[in-house]
C-alpha cells in the first residue's frame, strides 16, 4: 500500500517539477510569491491524484486483485489515499489563504500574474473556486464521519454515496483552475488522465454499475442455526456464477434496501452454483438479519473477490491453520 502511495506521488512531483524546470522564470515575481504559487500546484496536484486513485479503486476493479493482494487490500488503499487527499486538499486550502500573510511580509509587489479570461469562461473559473471550497468542507465532514466509529453503518453508508459528486465538485475546480500551460505539457497529460479516470468512476457510482457484471441472482435453499450465535444459510444462484476459490469472499444482498456487504463463502466450489455462507450476530446488521432469512427468499451475489487462496501456498512447506471466532469462515472452505 504504501509503495502505491509513495509511487503517485512521486509521478506527480516529477511531472510538477519537469514542468517547473523548463517554465521560463517571470521576471519581477518575488522568491515568498513564487513558492506560494508552486505550492498551491504541487498540494493540488498530490490530493487530485489521491482522490482520482481513491475513486477508481471504490469501483471494485478486479484486475488489481493480483497485483494489490486482493480487494480488502485494495479498499485499504482507497481509504487510505482518500485520508491523504484530504490533508493535501486541506494543505493547498491553507497555502491559499496566505495570501494576506505574504501581503504584510513583503507586500502586493511581485506577486504571480493571473491568466486573464473573458465572458463565460471567467464566470465557470469563478464557480469552480466555489466548488474546490464547498468540495473541501464536505471532504472533512466525510471524513470526521468516518473516523467516528459510533456512527451506524446505515447512516454512513447513504452519507458515503455523496462522495462521487464530491469528487466530481473537485474535478471541475482543479480542470478549470490549472495554469493553461499545463494542457500543453507532461503534467497537463498527467492531470487530464487522473481526472477522466477519476470522473469514470464516479459516474460508475452514481449510476450504480459498481461490480453490476459480477452480480447474479439466486435464492435462500436452507437456513440452520448452529452454535454460538452462527447461522448456515445455504444458496443456489444461476448460471452466471463463475465458480470461486476456497477463501474467497462476495458481497450479498438479501434485502435491496439494506443494499450489499461482504461475507466469505465457507463451501468449495462444486460448480453447481451452490454456496454456503456461516453469518454470526455480532452488529446491527447481523442481529437483525439472521431472523428475517427464510428458504425461497430471493438473494444477489457479487463477485467472486479476494485473494487469500490456497493456490498461493508454498507446495513445499508444511502448514498449521489458526483461525479465530467466524475467521474459521475460509478454513472450512479449504477444508
Amino acid at each position: 500500500m504504501k509503495r502505491v502511495l509513495a509511487a503517485l506521488l512521486l509521478l506527480v512531483t516529477l511531472a510538477w517539477a519537469g514542468d517547473l524546470w523548463f517554465t521560463p522564470a517571470v521576471p519581477g515575481v518575488s522568491l515568498a510569491w513564487a513558492v506560494r504559487q508552486q505550492g498551491l500546484m504541487l498540494s493540488g496536484l498530490m490530493a487530485v491524484a489521491l482522490m482520482s486513485l481513491s475513486m477508481v479503486l471504490a469501483t471494485r476493479p478486479a484486475w488489481l486483485e493480483r497485483p494489490l493482494g486482493g480487494l480488502d487490500r485494495i479498499y485499504r488503499l482507497h481509504k487510505w489515499s482518500r485520508i491523504l487527499a484530504v490533508a493535501l486538499a486541506a494543505t493547498h486550502w491553507l497555502i491559499e489563504l496566505s495570501d494576506d500573510w505574504i501581503k504584510a511580509w513583503v507586500g502586493r509587489e511581485g506577486r504571480v500574474p493571473k491568466a486573464s479570461f473573458d465572458g463565460f469562461l471567467e464566470s465557470l473559473r469563478k464557480l469552480a473556486e466555489d466548488m474546490g471550497e464547498w468540495g473541501l468542507y464536505l471532504l472533512l465532514a466525510m471524513l470526521l464521519l468516518t473516523l467516528y466509529k459510533r456512527l451506524p453503518y446505515r447512516p454512513w453508508r447513504h452519507l458515503h454515496r455523496a462522495m462521487p459528486v464530491i469528487y466530481l465538485m473537485l474535478a471541475l475546480h482543479a480542470a478549470l483552475l490549472a495554469p493553461p500551460a499545463y494542457w500543453q505539457r507532461p503534467v497537463g497529460a498527467l492531470l487530464g488522465l487522473l481526472l477522466a479516470a477519476g470522473t469514470v468512476g464516479a459516474v460508475l457510482s452514481l449510476a450504480g454499475r459498481i461490480g453490476a457484471r459480477r452480480r447474479v441472482a439466486g435464492h435462500i435453499e436452507a437456513v440452520a442455526a448452529g452454535a454460538s450465535g452462527v447461522t448456515s444459510v445455504g444458496c443456489r444462484f444461476g448460471a452466471g456464477w463463475p465458480g470461486h476459490r476456497a477463501g474467497q469472499f462476495a458481497f450479498i444482498t438479501f434485502d435491496a434496501a439494506e443494499g450489499q456487504h461482504p461475507f466469505t463463502i465457507a463451501s468449495a466450489d462444486q460448480g453447481d452454483g451452490r454456496l454456503t455462507f456461516q453469518i454470526k450476530a455480532l452488529g446491527d446488521y447481523t442481529r437483525g438479519l439472521v431472523p428475517q432469512l427464510r428458504a425461497g427468499q430471493a438473494v444477489q451475489i457479487e463477485g467472486p473477490y479476494g485473494r487469500f487462496d490456497l493456490q498461493r501456498r508454498d507446495t513445499g512447506a508444511r502448514q498449521i491453520w489458526v483461525a479465530g471466532g467466524i475467521g474459521v469462515t475460509p478454513f472450512l472452505a479449504w477444508l
